[in-house]
């Protein structure tokens, strides 16, 4: 077993309210459960803050990842100095230290891939959270204390993400798609591929590939799109590699590809999780543009959208003005901000485009804090002075991939005279599907041109209502870079430890 263990300072903002213990709050939001005695998870009494109760090291905690996505029990361990011990010898997660301005607090992040060794644990799991739920976490010896910090990033259970997730899987939207899967907060029920990147078999295959590597359960994966409505597909691999992700080769992953479409996946999903569901389309529009022709009532089921696409008052990056998601379709992308022009302004889209997301630098130092967080060895250099034919020898096999495929994405972007470095658009706009906080958005109208060839997929932005038409999506104009790679480093690092 290994020991992990955490000591900070946490400022306690609040209790759980007269008469209320901590084993009945978390009863009610059925976060966890106990095998023995209940009565060892906390103190009834509320003035009882800030302090910390021993558990029965003879006890054991059961906690259904599947089905809590963020355990609370962990962030108020952690804040009270914890040793955590894993059966299964892998890290439970990760936290992040941040100040909101009234007081440092913590950011937990949980791993949703911490298996359990032994068979009567899982099976307890299984009697606790049904048979569905077998992925647990087993602690014990913790020091507790018995009341909940308030702090609004510690989601409640209502507040995990439900996501539909459109990706033309290149490089950087793997690593979008690893940055959801190490989010304990993201609950993705289906991903879309289209073709963008690379044709839409690769993209599919791509995703049920990165799947399988990380040990993610059966996500629903369906083919979308093989061309644009209107123009057609041009690929890039010249960017993301032949297969696009870079240098890196995945294994077949066996896995099989939905029996619905991509636009059925769309439509299913809507309807079944009205006002629920999160989208988040890292790729051409194509999927999506398909979608709501079949059901126009689309925009007002999503719960939000978040786009990688387009770029405002910025330079493009396939043509003078236009980004590439925009230019692969840029009649789709059209059609979805217009259809969008129904929704109130707080569902309104999110649209994180090139004059944010190029400021999304990744440097090989954060290719080697991730390796570092990941307990990967030897320590994984990615050198601007490296021949062609050099590849990672990490040990942890999911740092292995990503640095390939990374090094791949710097080596184009120092080809084009950008650096040695990686714009991460696609990882930046997943964070923001789960925290709109790390950007700051500005309410515009946005278009987009499909009819001139000069400027043709140029997204265009009124910010002062001169088209007289009301805002249809919030753009994000500005960031900092700096705490999106703290929260890549901290989840995936730690994600990928997990894996291993």
């Amino acid at each position: 077993m290994k020991s992990h263990t955490y000591t900070l300072d946490l400022q306690w903002t609040g209790d759980l309210g007269s008469g209320t213990s901590s084993t009945q709050a978390y009863s009610r939001n059925h976060a966890i459960s106990a095998v023995g005695k209940p009565e060892l998870l906390g103190s009834s009494d509320p003035s009882f803050r800030g302090d910390a109760q021993r558990w029965n090291p003879e006890e054991l905690l059961v906690a259904s990842l599947a089905q809590c996505h963020m355990l609370w029990y962990l962030g108020l361990a952690a804040a009270s100095g914890v040793v955590v011990l894993d059966y299964s010898d892998q890290p439970v997660g990760s936290m992040i230290e941040e100040s909101d301005g009234g007081g440092q607090f913590i950011e937990v992040t949980l791993n949703p891939t911490v298996l359990v060794a032994e068979a009567e644990m899982v099976e307890t799991a299984k009697e606790l959270h049904g048979p569905a739920h077998t992925k647990c976490f087993i602690a014990r010896s913790v020091n507790f204390p018995s009341c909940i910090p308030r702090r609004s990033w510690w989601p409640p259970m209502s507040d995990v993400h439900k996501l539909i997730v459109d990706v033309d899987t290149g490089i950087d939207d793997s690593l979008a798609l690893l940055y959801l899967l190490a989010s304990p907060e993201a609950e993705i029920l289906g991903i879309a591929s289209t073709a963008g990147n690379v044709p839409v078999e690769q993209v599919a295959a791509n995703n049920l590939n990165w799947l399988a590597l990380c040990g993610a359960p059966d996500i629903e994966v369906a083919l979308g799109a093989r061309e644009p409505l209107v123009i057609p597909l041009r690929t890039t691999e010249e960017t993301h590699g032949p297969q696009g992700i870079g240098h890196a080769v995945l294994s077949d992953s066996g896995r099989k590809l939905s029996v619905r479409t991509a636009t059925d996946l769309w439509v299913d999903l809507v309807r079944e999780y009205p006002g629920q569901l999160t989208g988040l389309v890292t790729g051409p529009l194509t999927n999506l543009a398909l979608a709501i022709r079949r059901e126009p009532d689309l925009p007002s089921l999503l719960k939000r959208l978040v786009v990688m696409g387009g770029s405002f008052n910025y330079p493009g990056n396939t043509t003078p003005t236009a980004e590439w998601n925009v230019s692969v379709d840029p009649h789709a992308a059209k059609e979805v901000f217009d259809a969008f022009s129904v929704v109130p302004a707080h569902r309104r889209p999110i649209i994180c485009g090139l004059n944010v997301t190029e400021s999304i630098e990744m440097f090989p130092e954060h290719v080697r804090r991730l390796a570092e967080a990941a307990g990967s060895t030897p320590e994984e250099i990615i050198s601007p002075d490296d021949g062609p034919d050099v590849r990672s020898s990490a040990s942890n096999s999911v740092i292995r991939h990503m640095s390939d495929a990374i090094r791949f994405y710097m080596e184009f972007h120092r080809e084009y005279d950008q650096g040695f470095l990686a714009h991460m658009h696609d990882p930046f706009a997943a964070a923001v599907a789960l925290d709109p906080r790390l950007a700051t958005l500005k309410p515009a109208t946005v278009d987009v041109e499909t009819e001139s060839p000069l400027l043709i997929g140029t997204t265009v932005a009124d910010w002062v209502g001169h088209w007289k038409r009301e805002p249809n999506a919030d753009v994000a104009v500005s960031t900092d870079p700096a705490e999106f790679f703290d929260r890549l480093v901290h989840r995936v690092g730690k994600f990928a430890r997990a894996v291993g």
